[in-house]
């Protein structure tokens, strides 16, 4: 949790070390004023974009569903 934000990472065992790092791979947030969640994704410019497929959700579940599903290979690679 990032104020109303919850950011979605994977957590990769470094390639050198014994260590782990975590990637940010999504983020949604909640609007208050809407009562939705928009969803976001990180570019290789290391900047949070809106995720144009779906980009607005109306609860936190469906923004779950669209990370995992993957439709657009965003998230996961």
């Amino acid at each position: 949790m990032e104020g109303q934000s919850v950011i979605i990472y994977e957590r990769r065992k470094q390639f050198m070390g014994d260590g782990y790092i975590n990637i940010d791979v999504a983020k949604a947030t909640y609007r208050k004023a809407s009562d939705d969640w928009k969803l976001f994704w990180m570019r290789r410019d290391m900047k949070w974009h809106g995720y144009e497929l779906t980009m607005f959700h109306e609860d936190i579940e469906s923004v779950f569903r669209c990370v995992d599903e993957d439709e657009c290979c965003a998230f996961w690679g």
